[in-house]
């Protein structure tokens, strides 16, 4: 599937390097940091792909408004993925009111998720996903 970021670019996840994809509303954004830096520190190069779910609301949410938003609270850099259609919430079931993280293998298959706020225990949690084969789980 292919979402398009802030900026307006087409992005789509392609097998061939894990990543750590996070699901979050797009309201809870500021969620993801510690989660970030605890990953950057402990993987480097590990691709992470933030993924902004849009809620539905009265009015509905326009992907322009939501980019905007993004564009004037988020860094250049970092790219977030918008998600108007809500199709990652759906096909994986989450519930996006806390941070989901979803690690996919070099193949693109899902390893495991890990829902929440973060703590020393959930990255624990998180680490055991991403280094354990799949096969010994």
């Amino acid at each position: 599937m292919t979402l398009r970021d802030q900026f307006g670019a087409e992005n789509r996840l392609e097998p061939g390097e894990p990543a750590v994809v996070i699901v979050v509303s797009a309201h809870k954004l500021r969620k993801l940091k510690k989660w970030e830096i605890a990953i950057r520190e402990r993987y480097e190069g590990m691709r992470i792909v933030r993924i902004a779910d849009v809620v539905p609301s009265d009015p509905p949410a326009t992907y322009e408004a939501v980019a905007e938003r993004l564009r004037t609270r988020v860094p250049d850099e970092i790219p977030v993925w918008i998600d108007t259609s809500r199709v990652w919430a759906s096909e994986f079931g989450l519930d996006t009111t806390l941070p989901n993280l979803l690690v996919l293998g070099a193949d693109g298959s899902l390893s495991g998720t890990v829902r929440g706020r973060f703590s020393p225990e959930s990255f624990a949690e998180l680490a055991r996903l991403i280094e354990e084969p799949v096969d010994s789980r």
